[in-house]
């Protein structure tokens, strides 16, 4: 087998979990005796998703724990590559943008940094209403930052002989730049994910929230599978959901009252239950994005209005438990809205989200897991929008609101074949690859090599010193993330 050349950037020295699956690829791709090149951030990023606030401390554990896998895995010193800051960084004017949308179209050397900057903000937030006059020293800093990496690989990209590019997840402000540079130059690339429990996963050439590479993966996997042992899993994956079992991650459910139904749920009526998502992780991802509606409240309410002459429907929405400490426009918005036909069961009440499907006639998703656990539940399903499982025959798929709206009067509407369904169970509970080098321990990475991984090595005092320099940087990005000075409560303080 030929040696590649690979280039792997990585910068996930925080979370245990990431560090020991990103030790996991090292350890892969060397000993295939490659030639790995990584390359660190060396606390040159202006922040970054795990350190947001560019907290010195959090810099230190960070790249004293990245260094010490990479030891471990035996990547030699001269194989390590720092990120050099970009002394031109800070003369750029960065415009002000009205809204998201503004903001995603935004580019730096036909790089859609913006793009990355909100998917960043975003999660941090919960918040996708984007604009300047919310947000602008935080944009300063993302597409700052952006740019900086958008000028280091740009570089590096024309003076080395790169085979193929791995980084981390690939939708945030510090590693966006990297994956579309590679798709501008051809060069294959890898985005690391957490697969399913105690594995990892590699995403070929795309993001690990690509709809079309997912279906794809969730066909193969399924045909390639032993029928019996499919169909069992796949089962049990539905019935764990159902039943809290978290075998598989956290359950939002477990909390809920079993067979509780909202007060005055009335079985004479036409039910239908509405399972909404929060509207940040795929908010700017392109293969989610749809026309048929602004976002999901738009769409919401759009239908109950349609509906309210109708006094023989109701609507039952069950907001996502997820965004039960979540403070955004999405929440102020559903809090606030109210009509006789609809009945909000907001995420910290603890009414039976099965139940809900069961007793009601029909389930109106738009892209959260529930869309497949109610066709597996028998009822008619409805998906308005896209997710992983809309090319998988398991939910009605409109085109339209006339199409949506058709499909809610249908008295004859049927339940779709379970298979499609039972793939998509069968995929959340096997993909990836098994861990190899890494044990957990209450969830979390224990030990990588049978070696446990500390918060410092003893390459952290001189880190220390060199990183002292940028300290002002950190009382900055402290308070303009977090609104307030750095005090000594905050030293710890990451995201």
């Amino acid at each position: 087998m030929q040696k590649k050349n690979i280039l792997i950037y990585s910068n996930t020295g925080l979370t245990s979990l990431q560090i020991g699956l990103t030790a996991e690829v090292f350890s892969l791709l060397n000993k295939e005796e490659n030639n790995l090149k990584v390359v660190l951030c060396d606390n040159v990023l202006h922040n970054c998703f795990f350190n947001r606030s560019h907290n010195i401390l959090g810099c230190i554990a960070c790249q004293s724990r990245l260094h010490k896998i990479l030891d471990l895995v035996g990547i030699p010193a001269e194989n390590r590559i720092k990120l050099k800051f970009n002394p031109n960084g800070s003369d750029i004017t960065i415009p002000n943008f009205d809204n998201l949308s503004e903001l995603l179209r935004y580019t730096y050397k036909g790089i859609d940094i913006g793009r990355g900057a909100a998917s960043s903000i975003i999660t941090y937030y919960r918040d996708y209403e984007i604009s300047s006059a919310k947000y602008k020293d935080i944009l300063d800093l993302e597409l700052k930052k952006s740019m900086l990496v958008v000028d280091f690989f740009e570089e590096f990209l024309n003076n080395e002989s790169i085979d193929e590019i791995y980084l981390f997840n690939g939708r945030f402000s510090e590693v966006r730049p990297l994956m579309k540079l590679a798709q501008a130059t051809k060069i294959p690339f890898y985005t690391i994910e957490s697969g399913t429990v105690n594995h990892y996963h590699l995403y070929d050439n795309c993001l690990p929230h690509s709809i079309e590479n997912s279906t794809l993966e969730i066909h193969d996997m399924w045909t390639k599978a032993a029928p019996q042992e499919r169909l069992e899993i796949a089962e049990e994956f539905f019935f764990n959901r159902r039943t809290g079992n978290e075998k598989l991650g956290f359950s939002f459910t477990k909390k809920q009252q079993r067979d509780l139904l909202p007060d005055h749920f009335d079985f004479k009526k036409k039910n239908i239950v509405i399972f909404n998502s929060s509207e940040d992780e795929f908010k700017v991802i392109t293969e989610w994005e749809t026309d048929l509606y602004k976002d999901q409240n738009s769409a919401i309410f759009q239908l109950v209005e349609h509906f309210k002459d109708k006094a023989d429907y109701h609507f039952y929405l069950r907001i996502h438990p997820n965004l039960t400490e979540v403070d955004n426009q999405q929440l102020h918005e559903l809090r606030a809205y109210s009509q006789d036909n609809l009945t909000i069961i907001l995420p910290e009440e603890n009414v039976d989200s099965y139940c809900l499907i069961d007793s009601c006639e029909k389930a109106l998703c738009f892209g959260s897991t529930m869309g497949a656990e109610a066709t597996f539940g028998g009822k008619p399903s409805i998906l308005y929008g896209n997710s992983f499982y809309m090319n998988l025959n398991c939910t009605y798929v409109p085109k339209s609101f006339e199409e949506l709206e058709s499909l809610i009067l249908d008295d004859h509407l049927v339940p779709k074949d379970k298979l499609g369904a039972l793939m998509y169970g069968y995929y959340l509970s096997t993909f990836g690859s098994p861990v190899e080098i890494i044990e957990f321990e209450d969830g979390k990475v224990s030990k990588i090599k049978d070696v446990k991984l500390k918060t410092f090595y003893p390459n952290a005092l001189g880190l220390g010193f060199r990183y002292l320099g940028n300290i002002k940087q950190w009382f900055n990005a402290h308070y303009a993330y977090f609104g307030k000075k750095l005090n000594l409560k905050d030293l710890k303080k990451y995201n």
